[in-house]
């Protein structure tokens, strides 16, 4: 037995944050999140896989996916990792447009969704990159 087996025993593992004994907002194994927060380089790691797990999901629910530019891949999983897949399977239009290469269908779909009011520049930024192949500047 080392430590960390020793705080394993103690600290039952749990995915979703909780509220311990004392109140504070936990995760994990007893991290304590109220207090400690996530450091960037973890939050870099959990960025890493969701990014992961979402590029996979839409690999596999949408067949036009993998033929995207980068840019544009980039742009849809920015929209999912806000959105969620479920949430992105509602723009209807947006995936018919994308799925026959009609960007500029697209990207005017992104932008007259209630998505686009809520969060604004992000939105014109990422019609804008399906629209013209092209990270921001």
């Amino acid at each position: 037995m080392n430590v960390f087996d020793l705080i394993r025993r103690h600290e039952r593992y749990r995915q979703f944050a909780y509220k311990d004994t004392a109140g504070k907002v936990t995760i994990g194994f007893g991290r304590n999140l109220d207090d400690h927060g996530v450091p960037k380089e973890e939050a870099l790691i959990f960025l890493t896989s969701d990014v992961a797990v979402i590029r996979r999901r839409l690999s596999t629910a949408y067949p036009w996916f993998k033929d995207l530019s980068d840019a544009r891949k980039a742009a849809i999983i920015d929209m999912v990792y806000n959105l969620g897949v479920q949430g992105f399977s509602e723009f209807k239009i947006l995936i018919l447009a994308l799925s026959r290469r009609e960007y500029e269908t697209a990207a005017s779909a992104m932008l007259a969704s209630k998505w686009a009011g809520q969060v604004g520049r992000r939105a014109l930024e990422l019609s804008d990159m399906i629209r013209t192949d092209a990270y921001p500047a």
